[in-house]
Order: C-alpha cells, then structure tokens, then sequence
C-alpha cells in the first residue's frame, strides 16, 4: 500500500511570523522524485484551533508525516504533541523529525522521542530515498541523512552535502497559505525571505553547521526567476537573504547584479554577511543596485572573545567595514553576544562605547549566548557542569537568544541581566507591530 505523505509546520507563539522556507524545498524536492507530498500548514490557523485544525485533514489509513524542529521556543514539545496525535490516530503512521535540532544531535532525539526516522543534515534527497525506500519495503535504508531505530540500536550514517541546489532547492510555494504570508510582510514592512545558498566558511565556537563545510549555490537564474515571480504575483520588492553569507562569493554577486539589471527589475535587498566578505567594490557595486542592508555577526569588539571564538578576522577591520557601508550608503545591522566565560563588566562598557563610537544605536541585535547541541561551546558547558542533562536541557531552551539559558559567566544572574537590558535598549529598533489580530495574537513578543 502506498502512504499518503505530509509536510507539516506547527509552532507555538513565536516572535515573528515566517514563511517555511524548508517545507517549499522539501516539496519541491519530493515532486522531482516522483512524491506527491501534502503541506498542512497550522501557522495561519488560530492557535486554538490547530490541533482540530490538524485532525481533522490527516487521513485514517497509516501515511508518513515529516516534521522540521528548530532549537528553542517549545518547538520540540509542541512537535511531539502533534506527532503523539497522529500515532494515537494510527499506531502504523510513520513519523520523521528533521531541521537543525535533530540534525545536531539525531541519536538522543531517537532515544527519546516519538519519531520513527530522522533527516539530518540538508533533506532534499535524503527525504526523498527515505520514502522511496519504506513504499519498496527497505525499512531500514543505508544512506547519508538517514537514522533510525532497529530494535535497541540507532543505526545511521552522517548526512552529504548537496554541492549543487538547483533543481531540488528551488521553493514550491503553491500549498502555502500565500495571502497570509504575503499580508503579513505587507502589514509589518518586512521583506520577502530567500535563499540563495547555504553554509559557511566559517567555523565559530557556538555555531552549529547544518550543511557542515563550504558554501552551496543555487544559480543565479533560479535566484532571479524567483524574485521576478514574487514581484509579479505579490507586489512585494524588497527582499531578506537568509543565506549565511550572501556576499560570500564576489563573482556570484556580481553575476546576481548583472542579472538583476539585464531584466531591469527594481527590488531592494539585504544580505547577511561575515564582515570579512564586505570591501569596497561590492558595497559600491551593491548600493547602485538595490542593496540597502547588511546584517552582520560582529559578536564583540573585544580581540580576546573573537580570538577565542575562532572568529577568523582581527577587531581592527571591524570599524573599517562599518565605514564602507556607510560611506556607500548601506546601513550596517551588527549582530552581538554578551555572556562569554571570560566576559566582564569592563567588555560591557566597551561594547556600549564602541555602539556609540560607530553610531549603531538603533541598529543592532544583543543576544544572551547560548549553548547549542553539537557545537564546541556546547560541549565547554557539558565539561564545566552548566549542562547536567542533554535532553532536559534541549527540551528547556525558550526564548533563544533573548532569554538566558545558561550563564557561564563570573558574573551574577542579576549583573548578567542588567547589562543584557542596557546594551539591547540601545540597539532596539523601531518595528512596525501588525494591525491585525490574526497575527497580533501569534506574537509573543517583538524583540
């Protein structure tokens, strides 16, 4: 009997309201093999009515259900929830958890949830093997990205990269709610979210690598064939490159540039980037053509913490780089973490001169650092007793990044905390709060 199959997004109450970039992708990538795949989609469901909502589109006869988890923010507990339901429904539904979490650390979410297989790593052709294998009777497949149970084992091989995304990364939008998401950009005046690659060469301390090393590319064609539709279909022309490194590959860029002007489009966009990508070429070339913003992980202007955190640059291009965005016009967004183990009050009180001295008030994110699964840092918390239980911890984390998990700092809770509220009241911007209810109340809070 063949399984129906279905792509799920659920989430409790969250900060923003984002368009599932991964389950277009994965809907896409399981139509190229052949898999027809249903999305159901609660996030534009009243939060009260979901699990109604969820019940009463899944089918009774046995079918496989994905789910992607991120770290943080109940997502774990309110995916099990919904995967307990569909096996209180049917004993024989298969369940299969993926996204970051489970990528971090797939042999404990096996041990200790309800999931029958487990993606690691990027999904778009293992997911696809997956199913095709358990529809042929192979319940135990060996392939990269695949784990499972087998008896009182967790058996699985690492996940591969995908070195070329065209074809099987390109987004199928067509089972979203789209007038949901779209209104919602429209209503807040945030930017169509896009990808166009994965990964990063960096190799940070408390960075968790999805793809694992280097950099992937979708081409630029398909980049461009895609903003062209949402302008055309949406009227939307500002867009948010989730990508790590968007400015990573200057040719690319260019390429990107030369594209965009070849089919004489008029969008603006923002690119987050390493600061070691910016240089004067690309912010002149980028600002003449649509780049308004670049998000960047600066972490701290201390040499020590980026030394220790295997940043890769020296503190002293720091300041450089803000200077040839603004110089061209570009607004440069900082990314920051206080709570490092050697962190002291005298790093605070630098971090606020130096958001003076470089005029990014109003223009930067604070972030409480916190341990993920499967990163060095993690691994510094384990070792020094800050993390006594992996699941317990994991299934703990909240409001990640703007709420303290952990503090392995000298410092006290109560020092930790207020330096937290000063530094962030400075970098806090202006956000537009959505009018309407239907997204109002699926806003905890606006950070």
């Amino acid at each position: 009997m063949k399984h129906p199959v279905y792509l799920l997004n659920i989430a409790r109450r969250t900060n923003q309201i984002q368009m599932p970039i991964s389950i277009a992708v994965l809907t896409n990538a399981l139509m190229e093999k052949g898999i027809d795949a249903n999305v159901i989609d609660a996030i534009p469901i009243e939060i009260n009515k979901r699990e109604e909502f969820v019940s009463e589109i899944i089918p009774d006869c046995p079918a496989i259900y994905g789910f992607g988890i991120i770290a943080g923010n109940g997502h774990l507990d309110e995916t099990e929830k919904y995967a307990s339901i569909l096996k209180n429904k049917n004993k024989s539904n298969i369940i299969i958890y993926g996204g970051p979490l489970p990528s971090a650390v797939p042999e404990l979410i096996l041990k200790h949830c309800i999931c029958d297989y487990l993606i690691s790593g990027e999904g778009e052709i293992s997911l696809p093997y997956l199913i095709n294998s358990i529809e042929k009777g192979d319940f135990y497949p060996d392939h990269p990205g695949i784990y499972y149970k087998k008896g009182d084992n967790i058996i699985g091989k690492p996940p591969a990269r995908i070195k070329m995304l065209d074809s099987v990364s390109d987004p199928d939008y067509s089972q979203l709610n789209m007038q949901f998401y779209i209104n919602y950009l429209k209503e807040t005046g945030q930017a169509f979210e896009i990808m166009a690659s994965r990964g990063c060469r960096g190799n940070c301390s408390f960075c968790f690598k999805l793809c694992g090393k280097g950099i992937s590319f979708r081409s630029v064609d398909s980049v461009i064939n895609e903003i062209e539709t949402v302008i055309a279909k949406y009227s939307l022309n500002r867009f948010y490159f989730v990508d790590e490194n968007f400015l990573e590959n200057k040719k690319y860029f260019i390429q990107f540039i030369e594209q965009k002007r070849r089919r004489n489009l008029d969008f603006s966009f923002i690119g987050q980037c390493r600061i070691d990508s910016i240089d004067e070429e690309i912010c002149s070339i980028g600002s003449k053509n649509g780049l308004v913003c670049v998000s960047v992980g600066v972490e701290s202007p201390s040499q020590k913490t980026l030394s220790l955190i295997n940043k890769g640059y020296s503190s002293q291009i720091v300041e450089e780089k803000i200077r040839i965005c603004r110089d061209n016009g570009i607004l440069f967004r900082a990314n920051m973490i206080i709570g490092f183990p050697w962190d002291t009050e005298e790093d605070y009180i630098s971090m606020i001169d130096f958001v003076h001295a470089n005029r990014l008030e109003g223009n930067f994110k604070l972030s409480y650092l916190t341990p993920l699964p499967n990163t060095r840092l993690y691994n510094d918390a384990k070792k020094d007793g800050y993390i006594k239980d992996d699941f317990e911890y994991i299934k703990s984390l909240g409001d990640l990044y703007w709420e303290r998990m952990v503090n392995m700092t000298s410092l006290s809770n109560d020092v930790l905390d207020l330096y937290y509220r000063k530094i962030s009241g400075i970098g806090q911007r202006q956000v537009n709060h959505p009018k309407s209810e239907k997204y109002a109340s699926q806003i905890k809070k606006l950070h």
